[in-house]
């Protein structure tokens, strides 16, 4: 199956900004975290700052799953684990953002 060009662009932008990680504690992936993202809660009023993780959309990570950034050698940094703290609250088709608390 060919990918589409934009599926092209999200890959390379994610090789290119992200970061090697692990989801699930098996599955390897390439993610952007940004920090003190400004992120509008659901009734439109209140804003918090958090962490976000940008990745695939196809890896459907869930709620309370871990993702944790690994070293070289592919073993997770424990002070870079963190949960996914919500459902995706931005998706493109390609890439999702989901909010991210501490493990």
């Amino acid at each position: 199956m060919a990918l589409s060009a934009f599926q092209r662009l999200s890959d390379r932008i994610l090789a290119r900004l992200g970061e090697d990680a692990v989801l699930r504690n098996t599955v390897p992936c390439r993610v952007n975290i940004e920090f003190n993202v400004e992120v509008v809660g659901t009734d439109g009023q209140m804003s918090f700052a958090r962490a976000v993780a940008t990745c695939q959309r196809s890896l459907r990570p869930q709620r309370n799953e871990s993702l944790a950034l690994v070293d070289a050698a592919g073993v997770p940094i424990p002070d870079q684990a963190y949960l996914i703290d919500s459902p995706a609250f931005e998706d493109n088709g390609y890439t999702a953002r989901y909010v991210l608390r501490r493990a």
